[in-house]
């Protein structure tokens, strides 16, 4: 029995990277506002708990833990530290960001963890490859159709009827995830020497680099319409800079998913000058790498650095001296992922594909070059060993170390800390279904769509935006009862009620989070608003929201 379920377990482990790799850029769901990076998102939640749990499994199977020391590893733990940190320490509203940007890196770091550290064979390697190919394929073969208006014809949706549809969310994140994986097969296909795969290989890529091109130029200006609108690399650094002013935003940034606000604060005056920028509250800066810089400061984006160059140098070293397709492949690709994180914005699929990347490089230097990864085994006792067996991937002379408690120790933490997660990110995304819900249904049901707003708001109590929603609503049906002639005094009383409630809501989502502009400004508008009505302390709200909004 415990041999079937350690059995069990490392297949599992074996094949996640593969699944990462393939359903990540593909899935999306129309149940979600946000269908694209919020379900992607969670699927990765998904995949890290597997994996955790498998990894559990074989600890407890086994009576020891298995953890392979990897150049990229001590990285990966300072990413997620530094990512847990600054969401801790300088957002004003943590639980945002820990349920958000931060999940998203542990996920990823518990995926590269625990499959690194329970694999050691060819099988992973070749079948993430694999994965990362299918799905570039498929991307690319949509983004041919797409551009010649082919799903369309045969398939009635609204989706489908714009140009810039795509399963990853938009054309530019395609091309972040595509190209890389282009030039990594074409690698392959100069490479190899067989006869039938160099053919293949190469078709693959040049279909790959032709919806890599689509997407590209789905974003450009075309037909007198404005293409997609990049802040400048100028008013990025700037902006990045001057969060070096302080000791803390330098090391740890201002916290993860800040850079709107970040923007908002420290955007450089001379884009005000300019017609198409001066309006626009840019969410990513000129670049992930300066995203990284501003958000996470210098620790966070040196470590996530560390984790694409020290593996890619390490196998560049290896494959001076080798002709190894998988080598190639996994080179180029992490090259153009390197420069693509510091030329243009990226999505949660372009840090997928990173980690994948990672992944397999990890796995191909404990087979090719054992000296630079050490493997350290605790056992629960000090004589065990590892046997080799059909489902053994590991080193069979690990260094090993003593602790008999800490495998039970570290199945209690995981258990505890799934089911925290869990708890609260089932809630996060049953109120994004709702807050969903409601929007589908705001003019066919309005009764419906304010419940839906209510019920979105209560499950997830920490997300301002969703108090913004219904301090609109209260506004909007305040603001018709006061307009309607003929009033009665039961609805001049109804309109004071809900007058109150909307200047409550706008309140409190500006307390949740008092460092996001957007907050006060919705709560200036609506007191402005309420206060040709005479709402008692309008006029007051709004000078003191405007004024709270301006610093």
């Amino acid at each position: 029995m415990r041999q079937t379920i350690d059995k069990i377990a490392t297949y599992i482990l074996r094949f996640v990277p593969t699944v990462l790799a393939f359903i990540t850029p593909l899935l999306f769901l129309t149940i979600t506002p946000d269908y694209f990076n919020l379900n992607k998102q969670y699927f990765i939640y998904i995949l890290a708990s597997i994996s955790l749990i498998a990894y559990i499994a074989r600890v407890l199977t086994r009576g020891k833990i298995h953890l392979s020391l990897s150049p990229s590893l001590l990285s990966v733990i300072g990413l997620v530290t530094v990512y847990i940190v600054s969401s801790v320490w300088m957002n004003t509203n943590p639980q945002m960001t820990l349920f958000g940007p931060t999940a998203l890196i542990v996920s990823l770091a518990i995926i590269f963890i625990t499959v690194t550290s329970s694999q050691k064979n060819e099988i992973t390697i070749t079948s993430s490859i694999a994965g990362l190919i299918a799905a570039s394929t498929l991307l690319s073969v949509f983004a041919i159709l797409q551009y010649f208006g082919i799903p369309a014809k045969f398939i009635t949706s609204d989706l489908l009827k714009s140009n810039l549809f795509t399963p990853t969310g938009y054309p530019l994140n395609t091309l972040t995830f595509v190209l890389p994986i282009a030039v990594g097969t074409l690698g392959l296909s100069i490479k190899s020497k067989d006869w039938l795969q160099k053919p293949i290989n190469f078709s693959l890529a040049i279909i790959m680099l032709i919806g890599a091109f689509l997407s590209l130029k789905a974003v450009l200006p075309q037909n007198g319409q404005a293409g997609l609108i990049i802040l400048p690399f100028q008013a990025g650094w700037s902006i990045a800079v001057d969060t070096f002013k302080d000791a803390k935003t330098a090391l740890v940034g201002t916290g993860p998913d800040s850079f709107a606000n970040t923007f908002t604060r420290l955007r450089p005056a001379y884009l005000n000058l300019d017609n198409n920028l001066w309006s626009i509250r840019f969410t990513n800066s000129s670049s992930e790498a300066l995203t990284v810089l501003t958000v996470v400061g210098l620790l966070g984006l040196v470590f996530f650095l560390a984790i694409m160059i020290k593996p890619l140098l390490t196998m560049i070293k290896k494959e001076r001296s080798s002709g190894d397709t998988q080598s190639i492949f996994l080179i180029s690709s992490m090259i153009i992922s390197l420069i693509i994180f510091l030329a243009i914005p990226f999505s949660v699929i372009g840090y997928a594909l990173i980690f994948v990347l990672a992944i397999a490089i990890t796995l191909k230097l404990k087979l090719v070059e054992g000296n630079k990864i050490k493997d350290v085994q605790i056992g629960l006792t000090a004589n065990e060993v590892s046997s080799p067996s059909l489902y053994h991937d590991l080193s069979d002379k690990p260094t090993q170390i003593q602790l008999p408690i800490l495998p039970w120790v570290l199945a209690g933490a995981s258990a505890v800390l799934l089911a925290v997660f869990w708890t609260r990110a089932y809630a996060i995304y049953a109120s994004s279904i709702a807050i969903n819900q409601a929007v589908l249904t705001v003019k066919s049901d309005p009764q419906t769509s304010y419940q839906k707003q209510v019920d979105a708001s209560n499950l997830d109590p920490y997300n301002p935006y969703y108090k913004v929603n219904l301090s609109q609503t209260f506004l909007a049906i305040s603001l018709n009862l006061f307009q309607k002639k003929d009033s009665t005094n039961a609805e001049k009383q109804q309109a004071l009620d809900l007058a109150n409630q909307s200047i409550n809501q706008a309140k409190a989502a500006a307390t949740l989070d008092p460092q996001n502009e957007q907050m006060w400004e919705n709560f200036a508008n609506i007191s402005r608003q309420l206060a040709a009505y005479q709402v008692q302390g309008a006029i007051d709200w709004t000078l003191a929201t405007y004024g709270q909004a301006i610093s």
